[in-house]
């Protein structure tokens, strides 16, 4: 089966710090000069990289890196094929939001820059964000499948993730995020994570859990949904998930569970942001088993 890949890579544009350019021009010249020209090549795109960029690459290994390579390559020759069979014309096209419905409702992008479709004759061919000045993110269709399956590439670093299958489990109280608030809830609540850090007296499980939350807050976790999952015997890890992949589980309840003699489990990719915070983009499968459920929830 063919698959409908989404590739990205985070890019640096090539702009003076002084220069105020819009981002429809940052992204037609990105596009000119990667799609069009006939001076590009991987090296240049690399010279673009962002540090946060460069830093995740050097973790790769070199099965890694060649992989990544290879789908970057891949998708720029494709544009730049598809665009050279329509005489190079093309259109970006500003979204308010990055939701395209037939794509799935994981691919998301919820930062403060624009993000442009290019098209060429009314059609797809691909996406490009632009960020503070730079290009934060592009994607290309590689085979042209609309129908496909969808592999996010928004963070290539995803190339680590670690597939895995493992229990749902279920909690009483937990304080694991923000999820919820609203946003004047979570202004504050931020405020009072500041101001503790910056004034406590000694270190008690308040200060601790403050310290979590400004972890899970540079990762952007911080509004983030999260599940509970027995990978061990003794052993339960907290994921932090995309909305898209919280409607997969969300509705299980474990009285319901409980009744039904059922359990549920999970096959997902995560990847380690840093040690002990586990984040997935997305749940492959959510299955609903014989078996028990482990919890603290006492019946």
């Amino acid at each position: 089966m063919k698959y409908f890949i989404l590739l990205c890579a985070s890019l640096f544009i090539a702009c003076s710090e002084k220069q105020e350019v819009n981002s429809l021009t940052i992204a037609d010249n990105f596009v000119n000069h990667f799609f069009i020209s006939d001076l590009h090549d991987l090296t240049a795109i690399n010279a673009y990289m962002t540090s946060e960029y460069k830093r995740h690459y050097n973790f790769l290994s070199e099965e890694q890196r060649n992989v990544h390579e290879e789908y970057i390559r891949a998708m720029i020759d494709r544009l730049r094929e598809e665009l050279a069979e329509n005489n190079h014309a093309y259109t970006l096209e500003k979204l308010e939001e990055l939701y395209i419905e037939e794509f799935q409702k994981e691919i998301l992008y919820k930062g403060t820059g624009d993000v442009f479709l290019l098209k060429s004759n009314d059609e797809f061919f691909g996406i490009i964000i632009v960020e503070g000045n730079k290009i934060y993110s592009f994607a290309g269709d590689l085979y042209l499948s609309p129908r496909g399956k969808i592999l996010p590439y928004f963070f290539f670093k995803e190339l680590n993730a670690q597939r895995i299958e493992a229990d749902l489990t279920f909690m009483s109280i937990t304080f694991s995020s923000l999820y919820g608030a609203t946003d004047e809830r979570y202004k504050s609540l931020v405020r009072e994570i500041d101001s503790t850090l910056q004034n406590f007296d000694k270190e008690d499980g308040n200060v601790k859990l403050c310290r979590q939350f400004k972890k899970l807050q540079k990762h952007s976790l911080l509004r983030s949904p999260f599940i509970f999952l027995n990978i061990e015997k003794d052993s339960v890890i907290t994921v932090y998930v995309s909305e898209s992949a919280y409607e997969k589980v969300k509705h299980f309840k474990h009285a319901d569970l409980y009744k039904e003699k059922k359990k549920v489990i999970v096959q997902l990719d995560i990847v380690e942001k840093e040690k002990g915070i586990f984040y997935a983009a997305r749940i492959i499968e959510a299955n609903k088993v014989d078996g028990r459920s482990r919890s603290n929830i006492h019946h």
